[in-house]
């Protein structure tokens, strides 16, 4: 258009250039808010879990800083000025004739945008004639491609690193829902009771529970132990005896308060648990360790027990601990 009212290379050029700054002094400023923004709510939104998670108080929070502005201005004004570098050249040289029809655009040959017989048998004519379009605008159709392939990976590894974090958090911090642990031996004497009462009048304790541990071994047949387990007694069957392989288990007992909260957390009978005659227990089959060969948190069942099943425990030693928050 400017061709063909006389406009010099000069003048094409710099009009092409004026957009590119006029999109810039929109764009970035816009850009720059937009993602203050959204990383103060992203931050606002993810604080909450991750002092759940990682059991602390501080937050995170956008620092703004003028090096990191600069940085953002410069990296758009670069990338805007090569953008319109190439087209501004080509804009100051194209004539009047050649942007009306537009050669240099449109290149085609009949070999160019042939297309094989069997799309349109497989596919139809909509498949033909789309496969045709894309050959027309080949460089447009490439650049697509790339950016959805781009998008795609990139949503992908955040995905999976944001899953694997979160798992991760879960894994090694599962079960410790309190501040401080203190445990005790078997008969709580005086200068251990004068130690739970200062930890019970710190500030900020808001509650505490005792909980006496008992530490036993169990004999498991083979075919109720875990997979990694069976795994390892391929290699070496002498770790079995008479075909149970030797559990170490640890018994909990918790107060009354405290196992009516557990039992309703968990889904048990409180009644079953805490039967004078029968008692039963609350076996938990999911274990989290520390995988030395792979060198990551790994969670796994302990055990394939079944509802009602009775495991013979030989006691070994007591302890006692009290758990503050």
């Amino acid at each position: 258009m400017l061709s063909s009212v006389g406009a010099t290379k000069k003048q094409k050029r710099n009009s092409v250039f004026f957009e590119g700054a006029l999109i810039g002094l929109i764009s970035i400023p816009i850009g720059i808010l937009s993602g203050l923004s959204g990383i103060g709510i992203t931050f606002w939104s993810i604080n909450s879990m991750l002092q759940d998670a990682l059991r602390i108080s501080e937050k995170l929070v956008v620092v703004v800083t003028p090096l990191s502005i600069l940085s953002a201005c410069v990296v758009s004004i670069a990338t805007i000025f090569i953008s319109t570098y190439l087209p501004a050249r080509r804009a100051s040289r194209i004539s009047a004739i050649d942007a009306i029809r537009q050669t240099e655009d449109i290149k085609l040959t009949n070999k160019a945008v042939k297309t094989s017989k069997l799309v349109r048998k497989l596919f139809g004519i909509e498949a033909e004639i789309g496969l045709k379009n894309l050959k027309r605008n080949n460089r447009r159709y490439v650049v697509t491609v790339f950016s959805l392939v781009v998008s795609i990976v990139l949503f992908l590894v955040v995905s999976f690193f944001s899953t694997n974090l979160e798992k991760s958090l879960s894994l090694s911090q599962k079960g410790i829902n309190f501040d401080i642990q203190v445990f005790f031996g078997n008969e709580i004497d005086d200068k251990d009771q004068k130690l739970k009462n200062a930890i019970l009048s710190l500030d900020g304790v808001t509650d505490s529970s005792v909980n006496r541990e008992l530490m036993t071994t169990s004999w498991i047949e083979e075919e109720f132990i875990a997979a990694e387990l069976q795994s390892r007694l391929k290699e070496d069957q002498e770790l079995l005896n008479e075909g149970k392989y030797p559990y170490y288990i640890k018994v909990h007992s918790l107060d009354e308060e405290s196992l009516k909260a557990y039992a309703q957390e968990t889904g048990a009978n409180y009644e079953e648990l805490n039967h004078p005659e029968k008692l039963s227990a609350i076996v938990i089959d999911t274990a989290s360790y520390v995988d030395l060969r792979q060198d990551k948190y790994t969670e796994t069942k302990a055990i394939q027990a079944r509802i009602g099943q009775t495991l013979d425990l030989s006691t070994k030693k007591r302890m006692k601990s009290i758990l503050a928050v």
